[in-house]
């Protein structure tokens, strides 16, 4: 645990984090650029981890509110930050996620102006320089689905000002925390925003990226479960509530889509990593068998 006490007057930015000593000190760094780290607070939990996160939050940034869990889950180590009362708006945001300094801020006045109850989402530009030409083709058809083109992709980024968190409960223990999160808010008070990004590194092989998208998609499997228990709301077709309100442009620029070149092959590619991915989803939901599967070519 680190010395320093929780500010609940100040923003706070909230990142669960395991087995991250690989990438922990990048995305830190980003967010202590030109002194920002006097606007806002940065808080760490550590959740079962067994490699050096801890060490090196601890050596390269002191400052930083830092806090160990034994147990590994991000929803346990999300209600532990929440518990500390930590100011608004927050910004929760995934370990291996890079968001800079000046999109923090742009992010917390964003939502700093909301008079209602606000989710919001920033846009993202996706990375994938190293990735092999299999991912490359997924990522140029799913740059073009409506889900993207609609609701944007501020891949394991959110903020919700006060009035939006006292709207509902603790995160329960699902995968999909940022499409449980989405379904607590009316549509329109869901917003994407081109004002603020992220940064995302695309996996670089294709078993990384079958991965990812088994782990996404046995996370709907699993809200859609929960949902069907706990009330009459569900996730429909891979997406979440209608879409979502848009601060300036959509989360994909038009530029961006525009350029690619739309290709037959790419569309079999994207079918094909989508079924298997399914496939291995729900197999591990049917048999109960769960294993945390990550990008790890980037780590």
């Amino acid at each position: 645990m680190s010395s320093n006490s929780v500010d609940s007057s100040k923003p706070c930015i909230i990142i669960a984090a395991y087995n991250e000593a690989s990438v922990i000190k990048d995305t830190l760094a980003s967010l202590h650029t030109n002194g920002a780290i006097n606007h806002y607070q940065l808080l760490v939990v550590c959740n079962g981890c067994t490699d050096e996160t801890d060490s090196v939050i601890r050596t390269h940034f002191p400052h930083v509110l830092r806090f160990n869990l034994t147990h590994p889950s991000k929803a346990l180590a999300i209600r532990y930050a929440e518990s500390l009362n930590p100011g608004f708006p927050r910004i929760y945001l995934d370990a291996d996620i890079t968001l800079t300094a000046l999109n923090a801020h742009t992010l917390i006045e964003l939502a700093k102006s909301q008079k209602q109850p606000c989710l919001l989402i920033p846009s993202s530009d996706l990375i994938s320089t190293h990735s092999t030409a299999l991912v490359k083709s997924y990522y140029r058809t799913w740059y073009k689905t409506p889900h993207v083109q609609q609701s944007g992709f501020g891949a394991g980024t959110y903020v919700i000002n006060k009035i939006g968190r006292d709207g509902f409960g603790e995160w329960p223990e699902l995968i999909a925390d940022d499409a449980f999160v989405r379904l607590q808010f009316a549509s329109d008070h869901v917003n994407v925003t081109q004002k603020a990004k992220v940064a995302v590194k695309a996996p670089k092989t294709l078993w990384s990226l079958i991965k990812v998208k088994s782990r996404s998609k046995l996370g709907n499997l699993e809200l859609n479960a929960y949902m069907s228990q706990n009330s009459s709301q569900q996730l429909e077709s891979n997406s979440v509530n209608k879409p979502p309100q848009r601060i300036a442009n959509s989360g994909v620029s038009e530029q961006s889509v525009t350029s690619i070149s739309y290709k037959w092959y790419d569309k079999g590619v994207y079918l094909t990593i989508n079924l298997v991915a399914l496939m291995m989803a729900k197999w591990q939901f049917l048999t109960g068998y769960r294993t945390w599967q990550r990008d790890e070519s980037n780590r």
